[in-house]
Formats: structure tokens, C-alpha cells, sequence
């Protein structure tokens, strides 16, 4: 039963700083408890996921009232706090993200790279909340991840959590089908959404990076028998924004019985800040999320906008609810990509390399650090050949790496034409600056982070 002490009794009726968040939020992540992830501050980590109980939760809250009253702590730094007068709220909203790991290699994402049996058994931690009544009785779950649906416990969770009568939203990939899941959809009190972000089966197959096209959409088809709650989300970016991989998309909802959809850009792209790539947001994505909107709601679907993107420039209608911007906004750097050279990026190191060898332009690697050695030494292992190192490092110069000589960038581009060019490490965008300032521009060039180039599990 609930008791007083959780209150923060020493703070009730007083002004303190802070946000809705506080003392109503709760996320469970893989190794930690924190109490939000805005990007502002960063994921506000209040202990280690062992650790979590009533009592250390709201001693870690009044901690942390305790630090917002200095100017300079965290939560000072992001818009969305405030000073208010406190009172006592039972949490109403929970995130559970017990790992990192996923089936999928969605070509926008970088949250898979966890260990595959990372993972750990929720229903303890919430139980004792539960118990003490200290969560609301609208409270929302919220899964996510990685892909939680590989959690061993998720059946079980998904379980208890609908027994209990909870609310629960599931975000998955919907590679793998979830018996208690449809159970939970069934009951009426759990919604479940699923990013396709294409129509064809190329074109998924490159976005998320598997060939589970005919099995996700099986799969959506069944959810949908099961529920009328079952969301669709298509993320637009330079990818996926032709008009008839729209059309496909919206033909397979229609045949799946999907009734509501969800429009969302690719969030790095479509941001106020300059954009050097390698996803773009340009007039052609623009005019394709409006196309997607115009046939979505022709053919009848209910259509949500995605504040995850659209909230940085929000536009709203009159009744209040977020639409898609009425204006274009171009946040091309045109300071790096002056000469039209943009940056193309792959879901894997396997994607990257089999486009590699269908162009058979020469290959070039910029970058003679500990990433550029990975990513030749990760190149060879897929059969492709590293013709030369670029660096502007005076060291290098008539040195060999990996057995491959290195020349300086405006020694190459000088004497070469139509090369492939990989840039490696954090200094990916001065490179590409460089290649506009050379007006090199008869070139392919390639990112990817340089964790893909650390393991072969990465680029399945």
C-alpha cells in the first residue's frame, strides 16, 4: 500500500525546480534507471538497474532536486524545466528498454550493437512499485529498445503487464511474431507500432537491413486481425522518398487491414542545424511526406505526424495537433557539399561492399588511424581491395598501411577520376569539405560509423 515516505514529504507545497518528468517518469534501460532521455541533458541516469526499488528511486529524485537548485546542474540546461510547486504524483509513464540488441540493421539506427543475450527479467523491479501502489492506473509502458520482442521475459512481462490492466505500447520490427502480444492487443488496453519505411521489397530490404519483408508484413497482417490498434510507420528520408515506393507502402497497409499510419523523417536530417549528411531532408523528401499524407488519408487511413522529427520546427493545426511543415526548409550545408557531393550511407559493411563491386571504380580509404586499418582490414575481408590510403598526415606520406601506400588528398584527386571514396573517424565532414574544395566531384563517397568496421557480428 502507498506510503507517505515516497512523497518527498520536505518538499511538498515548496517551489523547486524541475519538469513533468520528475516523480511521474521512469526508464528502465539495459544496465541503469533514469528518469528521461531528453537530448538536451542526456539520459538522466539515477542508478544502477540492480539498485532500482521505491526506496532509491525517490531517494534519487531528492537528490536531485537537491542539485537543480544549483544554475549550473543538468536539468538547468534543458527547456523543458521549470519552477513549480511541488506535489506528490504516482508515476504514470515507463519505458522499458532492457537491451541494446536487435535483429535488425535499420540503415538510420545505431542502437543494435548490444550483446545478443543482454536482457534481464522486468517484472521484479515493477512489482514492488506495483505493490505500493505507486504507479497511476492509467500508467503507460512503453517498450522499446533494441528490439524487446528477443527479451526472454518479454512473453511474461507483456502478461503480467495486461493482467494488471496497465496500458502498454509495443515497438518492435516486427520480425518475430508475439503470441502475447496479440493477447494483450486483444484485451484492448495495448497498441503496437511497427516501422516498415518502405513499399518494395528492395527497398525495405535496404532500409532495415534483412530480407524479412514477406515475414514483417505476415506478421502486421495478424496484428491487425487481432486489433484495429496497429500503427505503421513510414521514416521518409533520401532512401525511400519516390512516390511509387509510397504507393506500394500504402497498396500493402490496405491489404494488411492496417488502419492507422505514422509519417516520420529521418530525425538527423531533419533538424535546424546545417546538414552535411548522410541522410538528407531535401525539397524531394518534403514533397514526399505530403504525397504520403494526401494518398494515406484518400485512401482512408487515420494519419498521426511524428513529433520525434517534426516537434524541432513544429506546426500545428487549429484544433492543436501537430501537422507536416507547410514550408520547405533547406538545411543543407552548402558550405561542405558546395559542389553537389553528398554522402551515401549502407544498413552493413555487406551492403556497402556488394555496391562497392558493382560499381568497380578504384577504392580509396581517407583516414590512416585506427578506424581507416579496421575499415581496410574489414574491406579485404569481403573481397574488396583498398587501391589507396588518403591522409594529410606528413608522417604518412610515402608509408604504406595495411600494405596500401598513402598519398595526400590534393595529390590524388589530381591524378585520379570516378574513385570510391570511404571516409573514416569523427572527421568525416572536414573530409568531405575538402573533397567540395578540390571540386572533386566525380566520385562516390561513403560513410559508416566506425563501429562497423570493430566486428563482423555488426555487418550481417
Amino acid at each position: 500500500m502507498y506510503d507517505m515516505k515516497y512523497a518527498l514529504e520536505e518538499f511538498l507545497g515548496k517551489e523547486i525546480y524541475g519538469c513533468k518528468f520528475l516523480g511521474t517518469r521512469l526508464n528502465l534501460n539495459p544496465n541503469t534507471f533514469s528518469l528521461c532521455h531528453e537530448a538536451q541533458v542526456g539520459d538522466q541516469v539515477l542508478g544502477k538497474i540492480e539498485e532500482l526499488c521505491p526506496e532509491n528511486y525517490y531517494e534519487a529524485l531528492r537528490i536531485l532536486i537537491e542539485r537543480n537548485k544549483r544554475k549550473d546542474a543538468p536539468c538547468r540546461k534543458c527547456d523543458k524545466g521549470w519552477s513549480y510547486i511541488y506535489e506528490f504524483s504516482k508515476i504514470n509513464y515507463i519505458t522499458v528498454c532492457t537491451s541494446q540488441y536487435c535483429n535488425s540493421r535499420c540503415v538510420y539506427c545505431r542502437s543494435h550493437f548490444g550483446e545478443m543475450d543482454e536482457g534481464y527479467d522486468p517484472i521484479p523491479y515493477l512489482t514492488v512499485f506495483h505493490e505500493k501502489e505507486l504507479f497511476s492506473k492509467d500508467c503507460f509502458f512503453d517498450w522499446g529498445g533494441g528490439e524487446p520482442t528477443l527479451n526472454q521475459w518479454f512473453e511474461k512481462t507483456v502478461q503480467w503487464l495486461n493482467e494488471c490492466g496497465y496500458y502498454q505500447r509495443i515497438n518492435t520490427n516486427g520480425i518475430l511474431y508475439s503470441d502475447e502480444t496479440e493477447l494483450a492487443l486483444k484485451s484492448g488496453n495495448t497498441e503496437l507500432r511497427i516501422s516498415v519505411d518502405s513499399g518494395s521489397k528492395e527497398c525495405f530490404c535496404f532500409m532495415k537491413g534483412h530480407n524479412a519483408y514477406e515475414q514483417v508484413w505476415d506478421h502486421i497482417h495478424n496484428y491487425c486481425k487481432a486489433s484495429d490498434k496497429v500503427y505503421v510507420k513510414y521514416n521518409v528520408c533520401n532512401y525511400n522518398s519516390d512516390f511509387r515506393e509510397i504507393e506500394i507502402f500504402i497498396e500493402r497497409c490496405k491489404k494488411c487491414g492496417v488502419k492507422h499510419l505514422i509519417i516520420d523523417a529521418e530525425v538527423s536530417s531533419y533538424q535546424p542545424i546545417k546538414n552535411a549528411g548522410p541522410f538528407y531532408f531535401s525539397y524531394k523528401e518534403f514533397k514526399a511526406v505530403h504525397y504520403l499524407e494526401r494518398l494515406a488519408k484518400k485512401e482512408g487511413f487515420d494519419v498521426l505526424i511524428s513529433g520525434y522529427a517534426f516537434s524541432v520546427r513544429a506546426e500545428f493545426n487549429e484544433s492543436g495537433n501537430l501537422i507536416l511543415p507547410q514550408e520547405y526548409f533547406d538545411n543543407l550545408d552548402y558550405e561542405i557539399c558546395s559542389h553537389g557531393v553528398k554522402v551515401q550511407t549502407f544498413p552493413s559493411i555487406l551492403y556497402m561492399t556488394e555496391y562497392i563491386k558493382q560499381k568497380k571504380n578504384p577504392v580509396v580509404v581517407w583516414g590512416g588511424g585506427y578506424v581507416g586499418k579496421n575499415c581496410i582490414n574489414m574491406l579485404k575481408t569481403k573481397g574488396v581491395l583498398v587501391e589507396s590510403v588518403i591522409d594529410k598526415n606528413m608522417v604518412l606520406q610515402g608509408s604504406k598501411i595495411q600494405g596500401v601506400s598513402v598519398s595526400l588528398p590534393q595529390e590524388y584527386f589530381s591524378s585520379h577520376v570516378d574513385s570510391q571514396i570511404i571516409l573514416t573517424g569523427k572527421y568525416w565532414k572536414e573530409m568531405l569539405g575538402e573533397i567540395n574544395q578540390y571540386q572533386y566531384s566525380s566520385c562516390a563517397i561513403y560513410y559508416m560509423p566506425e563501429c562497423y568496421y570493430e566486428s563482423e557480428k555488426n555487418n550481417i
